[in-house]
């Protein structure tokens, strides 16, 4: 049953700032009153409730500052987790929002300025934000429409579906999990830099792009007409519909496709796998050890690494940029 919860408003400037950090719990941020940022916090009856602390203030820039407070010697020594907090948050429409969970599930809709959102282990829903946009996740999912801005996101392990957005310019970099995008192509760059993870971009029917495609296994796919193309290597430049936006595209095993839903074209496989071809195995003497034991003894070392970075970022020990790198290698 949730407790009594703490309700708060501040005054605030235009425009206004907020930032918020939840490390177990959800978060609900929606557009409200001009003038005015209101607050309500609910702590729930599933952890610590004693010792997890809610703290709210506010600085002489106006600036509202919202957390949720759990000492570290709880969580090392005594094994207990906090309790979840349910924070509802009404803001004016031009409020720049900083957003950090940890184990929590977060709405943002409704907001115009600038964005910094981190996720680690949780669900992030975002719509109708309207401003430049960085985002880095850990093991969370992201879902989101009607962004409007420069992009900046950074993913490990996890989904991210942007539909009817308009970014100007994105920069994506995710080491595994699906990435689907709308958005008409702008300025650009769009550089995109994955690992495993397949990304799909969805443009306008009249969009024209220089694309710059790298990849040890991946393929690209359009169904935009391809004006000139030239590959060397794993590298391959194209140019969609007489080129214009730079589209940069670095990958170890995954695909890109670029592709326009009013476009009547068909889908064509533009660049194949590029892996190259090396010379056949030495045979295995009969001393060698059985086959598949040495990939299993690696996949299951590169398991275990991986898992001992997310648990660090977890626990505040990495950044999310740092962990990010790591992964890479």
């Amino acid at each position: 049953m949730p407790q009594e919860p703490i309700e708060r408003a501040f005054q605030t400037p235009s425009p206004a700032r907020l930032i918020l950090a939840s490390i177990s719990g959800t978060v609900d941020i929606q557009t409200g009153d001009e003038g005015v940022i209101t607050v309500t916090a609910a702590k729930q009856d599933n952890g610590d409730v004693e010792h997890t602390r809610i703290e709210m203030s506010q600085d002489e820039t106006g600036a509202v500052t919202i957390k949720t407070e759990y000492g570290e010697s709880f969580w090392r020594f005594f094994g207990q987790r906090p309790c979840d907090v349910a924070y509802t948050v009404r803001a004016p429409r031009n409020t720049a929002l900083t957003l950090k969970c940890v184990s929590s599930t977060a709405t943002v809709n409704g907001l115009s300025g600038q964005f910094d959102i981190s996720t680690i282990s949780g669900d992030l829903a975002l719509a109708d934000l309207a401003g430049p946009i960085k985002i880095n996740l850990v093991s969370a999912t992201l879902k989101a429409e009607k962004l409007a801005g420069a992009g900046e996101i950074t993913t490990v392990s996890g989904k991210v579906a942007l539909a009817g957005c308009n970014f100007p310019s994105l920069k994506l970099s995710t080491v595994s999990g699906a990435v689907t995008i709308e958005t008409p192509l702008g300025e650009g760059p769009y550089d995109f830099h994955t690992i495993s993870g397949d990304t799909q971009l969805s443009v306008q029917s009249s969009a024209g792009c220089a694309v710059d495609f790298s990849t040890l296994s991946g393929r690209f796919t359009s169904n935009l007409p391809t004006t000139h193309s030239q590959q060397s290597g794993r590298n391959c430049h194209l140019q969609l519909q007489g080129g214009g936006a730079a589209v940069k595209f670095d990958s170890i095993s995954a695909n890109l496709d670029i592709h326009s839903a009013q476009s009547p074209v068909a889908t064509e496989v533009v660049m194949k796998s590029l892996m190259p071809v090396s010379a056949p195995p030495a045979p295995i003497s009969p001393s060698a050890p059985a086959a598949g034991s040495a990939p299993d003894v690696a996949i299951a070392s590169a398991a275990k690494a991986r898992q001992d970075i997310l648990d660090r970022v977890a626990q505040g020990q990495l950044a999310v940029d740092e962990a990010v790198n790591m992964l890479r290698g």
